[in-house]
């Protein structure tokens, strides 16, 4: 049995050729499978996405969040107050409307 896939005759080759031949096969029906799943999230996606941030329940602001950083290169620079962590602190409090206080204290006080 020739399949226009394989290279050779899958029987001359006993189990091994007639895995082979399945591989392509295989391989291509999985990256459809895939390329499918993936459209349809992205179709759905932001939809679901506007929907789901209307239905999430809002956090207790009832007080601060305190948040303590250390000084550590990109993370958060003391020397220009800037950093991702710093960004993410930022972005936290104004998505979720609480007030966060952010101090900087050595790394060992905040692990």
């Amino acid at each position: 049995m020739t399949h226009f896939f394989a290279h050779s005759n899958a029987r001359s080759h006993g189990f091994y050729g007639w895995v082979l031949s399945l591989a392509l096969p295989l391989a291509l029906l999985l990256a459809l499978l895939l390329i499918f799943i993936s459209l349809q999230l992205l179709m759905c996606s932001s939809a679901q996405a506007e929907e789901v941030s209307k239905a999430v329940a809002r956090p207790d602001c009832n007080r601060p969040f305190t948040l303590a950083l250390h000084d550590h290169g990109l993370l958060y620079s003391a020397k220009t107050g800037e950093g991702i962590d710093k960004d993410i602190a930022d972005e936290m409090s104004r998505r979720s409307g609480c007030k966060v206080i952010v101090s900087v204290l050595p790394r060992a006080r905040i692990w």
